[in-house]
């Protein structure tokens, strides 16, 4: 992405300008990972499903508006987290 600068939540100082965007359906499509949330007789807990279903987000497809929106935030100075 380019413009300003992205960040994790625990590099952020407090004095910059920060907006944080939803990951999940507003800047990637993580549906073909869904089937993971369901815990059923699995033995998983839900933090264990949700580990595993966030672990897959380098394999989204991004959503373009979504990307569209982190961009324009991020040219107009904004720390993006």
């Amino acid at each position: 992405m380019s413009g300003g600068p992205v960040a994790r939540v625990e590099e952020v100082s407090g004095r910059e300008r920060v907006v944080m965007f939803d990951l999940d359906g507003g800047v990637a499509d993580l549906s073909a990972f869904a089937h993971l949330l369901t815990v059923g007789d699995s033995g998983r807990s839900h933090r264990q499903a949700w580990q595993q279903f966030f672990a897959h987000l380098g394999q989204a497809a991004v959503v373009e508006p979504g990307r569209d929106v982190v961009e324009a935030v991020a040219g107009l100075g904004f720390v993006v987290v």
